[in-house]
């Protein structure tokens, strides 16, 4: 058998693309099985290297093979800042990174296939200077979504799907990436022309994930980037995420209509706060905190509902079936997963380009990660 040919590779480009994909030495070469000791010496001196462990490198590093041939690292956008969750350890997780970097990709293809050359209109439009409650009920008018619209939903998925249609018609892409849920829940990329929100689609939370999608909506209207690994009033310390998280806690749950449900102290439990979590399709989690920030919860009740409300608390897992009969596929149809996962909008965009014939059709179907027999049925999907 003919063994795989050799080329010479810069060093350089094999350490940045090592450093950019967060592993370490170790880790590399556990994810490419090579040898630790190669990938120390190929990016210490110019080597010729066999094109097959090439390969297993930029496999490894999520990058074409193309990219690490290169002459010289190429310039690439700094990662935005990264808001860990109290006490956790620093460092950014190479899956975040790869999320980032495939966001960064379909921003890229969304702008080229806009030529938005005006901007969004939204990123910008608001400062830390601002009252972000203020700014909450000005979002909320602007995107016509009142708040009976949104307890008028049949559940918390209605909801979401409500306002997720509603700010990408603000010019939003609204994306749903795997990424390791303990390392981040969302983050944003607010390029004044395609801004970018991106939701954890691991997160089983759908109330959790409805105020990440406010919580990152508000960055974007900052002009400010970030990856955050929590969320919530009382998460996270910085002032830019505090401002976020206020933003998002008014808006889904206005203090006036919070105030408006005037709760007797002695009736404040559980089912009280389970009550209005319902009425307004947001976590019992949120509901405690909304009171507390806004003097509602009487110290006699506070330690006990802290208790049971200081915290979110993880969906129960939906029992397997235990029939031993399997759905064909093994899941959603692919045409849905697509929608779900890429947002309306970019669908919508893909798909008219390629009817336009701006893009081949295999541009459209490696844009959408889909096969052909399923293009047509993302089309009926969105009206297209």
């Amino acid at each position: 058998m003919a063994s795989s040919p050799e080329i010479e590779v810069s060093p350089e480009v094999l350490k940045w693309a090592r450093d950019t994909s967060g592993y370490s030495l170790e880790e590399a070469a556990k994810h490419a099985q090579l040898k630790q000791e190669s990938i120390a010496d190929w990016e210490r001196a110019a080597a010729k290297i066999q094109f097959s462990d090439l390969e297993r490198l930029a496999k490894a590093y999520r990058r074409p093979t193309t990219a690490l041939l290169l002459d010289k690292p190429p310039a690439e956008q700094a990662m935005p800042p990264y808001f860990r969750k109290k006490g956790g350890k620093a460092g950014m997780p190479p899956e975040i990174r790869f999320a980032i970097r495939k966001a960064r990709y379909l921003q890229g293809v969304a702008a080229d296939l806009e030529g938005n050359e005006n901007g969004s209109g939204i990123v910008k439009t608001a400062a830390l200077e601002d009252s972000p409650e203020k700014i909450a009920r000005r979002e909320r008018e602007r995107l016509g979504v009142g708040i009976d619209a949104q307890s008028g939903c049949k559940d918390a998925r209605g909801a979401l799907k409500m306002f997720r249609d509603a700010i990408e018609k603000r010019n939003v892409f609204v994306f749903q990436i795997k990424m390791p849920k303990e390392a981040a829940l969302g983050f944003s990329l607010p390029d004044t022309t395609t801004p970018v929100i991106a939701l954890n689609k691991k997160d089983a939370s759908i109330e959790r994930k409805m105020f990440t999608l406010f919580h990152e909506y508000a960055h974007v209207l900052l002009g400010k980037s970030s990856i955050c690994a929590d969320v919530g009033e009382g998460a996270i310390d910085d002032i830019t995420e505090v401002w976020c998280n206020r933003f998002a806690g008014e808006f889904l749950l206005p203090s006036e209509k919070l105030k408006e449900e005037s709760i007797p102290s002695g009736k404040l439990d559980y089912a009280a706060i389970g009550a209005i979590a319902n009425k307004y399709r947001v976590s019992k989690h949120m509901v405690f905190v909304r009171m507390k920030v806004n003097g509602l919860v009487p110290n006699a009740n506070l330690a006990n509902l802290e208790e049971k409300f200081g915290k979110w608390k993880e969906p129960e897992k939906k029992a397997k079936k235990t029939d031993g009969q399997k759905k064909p596929g093994g899941g959603p149809p692919q045409s849905k997963t697509c929608i779900s996962e890429k947002g309306k909008k970019f669908v919508s965009l893909v798909i008219d380009s390629e009817k336009r014939g701006r893009i081949t059709t295999a541009d459209a179907l490696g844009y959408l990660s889909i096969k052909l027999n399923n293009l047509d049925k993302v089309g009926a999907e969105i009206g297209r």
